[in-house]
């Protein structure tokens, strides 16, 4: 069966799938909205603060890719219960065993499931680009293409940890096969216990705990107010390095992802 035909049967059990469009359609309009929020906010900070943080400097280009894409990371949890929603439903409904008896094999059903979720970061990807163009255009006080390109780098990084972001889901919704369960553990995992053990690995082994799976993309797109900290002291790791165990790490999720499928117990 051609990729063609198996991300035709994916669109055929969404189409019509309320949560998918709900989800979907919560992500389209967080994304650019958080960056909206952020922008008011900075902008009615009073005068002497402003000057500080110069607040519209984040929303021009070049900064602009970084402040959205920082700011969009916030809101992958949401295509993360989707992806989670979308591959228990499988579990639940035991439509993938239907597509076993149908002549699928395993390796199909994933790569069909992994090509959606490739699909949800092209579309956060996306959301990056219309949103840091459509601010940076509307704040500009002088356009020039350097300046638009300049730090557009972010793009790829976004991409690499939206995929980052959706694979740990991806992985949960295969390991626990609950919605409820996965999407908790997830939501855990991803908004609180990655962070409690980057804290004591920095503090007891010392500072190692930015190359855990998601810090790493994390650190990848640091927060653009990291600079208006004074006395902080700046990462100088080269965010390549990030990029590349990025990529590591995914394909570390995928391997234990395709290896949980094929030992599963249909």
């Amino acid at each position: 069966m051609t990729m063609g035909n198996l991300l035709r049967i994916e669109w055929l059990k969404i189409r019509k799938y309320r949560t998918f469009w709900v989800l979907m359609g919560l992500f389209v309009f967080a994304f650019p909205g958080a960056t909206y929020i952020f922008y008011y906010l900075q902008t009615q900070i009073p005068r002497q603060g402003r000057r500080l943080l110069n607040a519209r400097h984040y929303f021009q280009f070049p900064d602009i890719w970084q402040s959205a894409a920082w700011l969009g990371s916030f809101t992958l949890v949401l295509l993360g219960m989707l992806v989670i929603t979308l591959i228990t439903n499988e579990f639940v409904f035991r439509t993938h065993r239907q597509n076993i008896i149908d002549g699928w094999n395993r390796m199909q059903f994933i790569t069909a499931k992994w090509s959606m979720v490739v699909i949800f970061a092209l579309i956060a990807t996306l959301c990056l680009i219309l949103t840091a163009l459509t601010f940076g255009l509307l704040t500009a006080d002088q356009l020039y293409l350097s300046d638009i390109l300049e730090s557009s780098r972010m793009i790829w990084f976004f991409f690499v940890q939206s995929l980052a972001y959706l694979s740990v889901a991806f992985l949960f919704g295969i390991l626990f096969k609950r919605a409820g369960l996965a999407i908790g553990l997830f939501f855990l995992y991803a908004l609180i216990l990655e962070k409690v053990i980057f804290v004591l690995i920095n503090h007891f082994i010392g500072p190692y705990g930015k190359f855990l799976p998601l810090e790493t993309t994390n650190h990848l797109i640091p927060s653009p107010l990291l600079r208006a900290i004074p006395g902080l002291k700046p990462d100088n790791t080269n965010p390549y390095i990030y990029f590349v165990l990025a990529l590591i790490y995914i394909l570390l999720f995928v391997f234990i992802t395709v290896r949980q499928m094929r030992k599963a117990d249909l």
